[in-house]
């Protein structure tokens, strides 16, 4: 099966080799999301080349044993291009994939480390750079960022004790051309303080209320999807489903400014 790619171009799936002849979701929400793991060697590398005798190794097992920080085991670095090539290949199937942001902010998956010797150099090296999450960070995954009701205006949530919508630049994934125009906009626009390189993928692409966090946030914009979805289905004709519904939505906030 061919799918578009993440340049625009068809890419070649196998899917029909790959997934099962079973029935797929018309929406897949994922209200979860943990530093990449490029991020996490980021870390450990920043924390271990400092003069305050940690080694990589000691890094690397204080991640590993904090809850919800980093996803993927170092010895499989290829994991999380592996994985979004799964991606790739259910949104080829119809799928439309949504992934929370976060609630770390630009620097932390969800919240600072504790105050200890290791988590300390953590937080120095955290707050130094911008750091993405996975799976929100993929091109193929509608990342989900959080809002907030201040006064009868919407605002970008942060909580004032250390929580806030995720947001980034990838430090794996190159930016979809789908995205480029609306994000060469912005940038012209505003600063990016820490971000290490602006030509890769950024994420959110949208957001929702995530008064409870991003959890909040994915599950309810998959809930917009869904219903829309539910009236194509129901058209006569048929439409089919909105599956990689990226390009659509960048193409709608060219034209619209309140999209």
């Amino acid at each position: 099966a061919n799918a578009q790619g993440i340049n625009d171009e068809p890419v070649e799936t196998n899917a029909d080799d790959t997934f099962p002849p079973l029935p797929l979701p018309g929406v897949l929400s994922m209200s979860l999301g943990s530093l990449s793991l490029d991020s996490c060697v980021f870390l450990c590398q920043s924390v271990a080349s400092g003069n305050n005798g940690i080694t990589y190794e000691q890094c690397e097992d204080y991640l590993k044993n904090t809850r919800q920080v980093c996803m993927f085991p170092w010895e499989q670095e290829q994991l999380p291009t592996r994985v979004n090539t799964e991606f790739l290949k259910a949104t080829s199937r119809g799928v439309t994939l949504l992934a929370a942001a976060g609630d770390g902010g630009s620097h932390f998956s969800f919240q600072a480390f504790n105050n200890d010797k290791i988590g300390s150099a953590l937080n120095t090296a955290s707050c130094s750079t911008s750091l993405p999450t996975f799976p929100a960070e993929s091109p193929y995954v509608l990342g989900v960022g959080g809002t907030s009701f201040r006064g009868g205006t919407e605002i970008y949530w942060d909580d004032g004790v250390g929580n806030a919508g995720g947001t980034a630049f990838s430090r794996r994934f190159k930016m979809p051309s789908y995205q480029k125009d609306q994000v060469d906009a912005y940038l012209k626009a505003h600063s990016v303080p820490q971000v290490t390189n602006t030509t890769m993928r950024a994420y959110p692409d949208v957001a929702a209320v995530a008064d409870e966090g991003t959890s909040e946030a994915c599950p309810l914009f998959a809930g917009f999807v869904s219903q829309i979805n539910s009236v194509r289905l129901a058209s006569s004709p048929k439409l089919p489903l909105l599956g990689f519904i990226q390009p659509r939505l960048y193409k709608m906030a060219a034209t619209h400014n309140t999209a």
